[in-house]
Order: C-alpha cells, then sequence, then structure tokens
C-alpha cells in the first residue's frame, strides 16, 4: 500500500470512498445522518477547494484508492475515511501516521480532529485523548461529535 499527496484526477475516487465509507455507518448514523453528511460535498468545486486549502493524502492498495485523510492549517485532520471493504487492516492507521509525519515538518506541536466515537478506538491508538464533546448541525440534522487532541512533541 502507498500514501501520498492527492491531486485533482483523483477527486472522483475520493468521493466514492467518502460516500461508501458514511453510507457504510449504517449502525452509527441513520439514513437521514448520512444524507445530510453527503448532501454537501458532491460537488466537484466543493474537493477542488479542499485539495486547494488543505493537504490531503490517499492510499493506494494496487490501483484504488481506498482510503483518504486531508489536514488544514489549523493543525485539523478534517476528514479520515477508509473504504468499508478495507477498514480494519491498517489503513486508517498508515493515514494517521503520514499526516502526523508532514505535520511534525511543518512545524505543528499537536493534531486534533472532530469525530464520532465509531473511530473513538483508532484515535486513542495514535495518542489522541478526548478533549470535549459537541453538537454540529448539518442540513437540519444533529451530529455528536468529540473533540480529540495528540501532541506532535
Amino acid at each position: 500500500m502507498i500514501v501520498r499527496k492527492a491531486n485533482i484526477g483523483e477527486i472522483p475516487a475520493i468521493v466514492s470512498v467518502f460516500v461508501a465509507s458514511v453510507e457504510g455507518l449504517t449502525e452509527v448514523l441513520s439514513v437521514q445522518h448520512a444524507a445530510a453528511w453527503i448532501s454537501g460535498v458532491l460537488r466537484q468545486s466543493y474537493w477542488q477547494e479542499v485539495l486547494r486549502s488543505h493537504y490531503v493524502a490517499v492510499c493506494y492498495d494496487g490501483d484504488d484508492i481506498v482510503g483518504f485523510v486531508a489536514f488544514s492549517g489549523l493543525g485539523e485532520l478534517t476528514m479520515l475515511y477508509v473504504a468499508p471493504s478495507h477498514q480494519r487492516k491498517g489503513i486508517g492507521s498508515r493515514l494517521i501516521n503520514h499526516v502526523r509525519h508532514h505535520a511534525v515538518e511543518e512545524g505543528y506541536a499537536h493534531l486534533k480532529i472532530y469525530a464520532n466515537d465509531y473511530i473513538q478506538a483508532l484515535l486513542i491508538k495514535h495518542g489522541f485523548e478526548k478533549m470535549d464533546d459537541f453538537t454540529r448541525n448539518i442540513k437540519g440534522v444533529d451530529f455528536q461529535l468529540n473533540l480529540y487532541m495528540a501532541d506532535l512533541i
């Protein structure tokens, strides 16, 4: 498996991983939650802006993108998604480690991520601590999220 910086030509594959990941969360998300989460991010222009404003890395298994992560200039992992067929195979860890290395090179002292509890075990494994919880409203649907932080130094 290879992890590297994403390029604009990979947007369709990134979107496919994103949609499949969200739709695969049926045990923790209602259909209404999944639809609200997906609805705002299907535009090509949205993903072009993400690639322009974030450091985005993709993980390949052979010729297929099976996961991606987006890192903002604020030290935040804004997205971390792995295709359902490739979950629990170390891809999330590879992506976190890749961004951790990038963040250290860029001089960041901490990483943060706002996430649902379903990835808590992965985050704790990588040194993140749960700091706070809050509710975020997307398209009229409330999402319970937690803030996790990890020291890099």
